[in-house]
């Protein structure tokens, strides 16, 4: 830590609102799922949507090679290639883009009209 370290009060005071916020279970759940936004650790409620963040670096990778190699063959099928899973791939981003902010897509929680 850069400058002057933190006085014994105000240490406390840090104590004392870390032990306030790790009683919270929404907080600490909505903490571990934005921290693991691009990472594979399993969701903190059991949801199973770790493979999300996965797929969607993969696909980002698979778009990039497919575009290198669209634009130094001009091959048209690679050109489809490439177009196709670009589609995809920005489909998948707003997907993490939709969970980062916490807006889940209708029906994935089972709860709700």
């Amino acid at each position: 830590m850069q400058g002057r370290e933190l006085s014994r009060r105000e240490r406390k005071t840090l104590a004392d609102i870390e032990r306030v916020l790790r009683r919270d279970p929404a907080f600490e759940r909505r903490i571990v799922a934005e921290s693991c936004l691009f990472c594979s650790c399993p969701a903190p409620d059991g949801a199973g949507r770790s493979r999300l963040p996965a797929l969607a670096r993969s696909m980002v990778l698979l778009s990039l090679g497919l575009l290198v190699s669209a634009a130094a063959t001009s091959a048209p099928a690679l050109i489809w290639a490439f177009v196709v899973v670009y589609a995809a791939t920005l489909a998948v981003l707003a997907l993490l883009v939709r969970r980062w902010l916490g807006q889940e897509p209708p029906g994935s929680r089972g709860g709700g009209p």
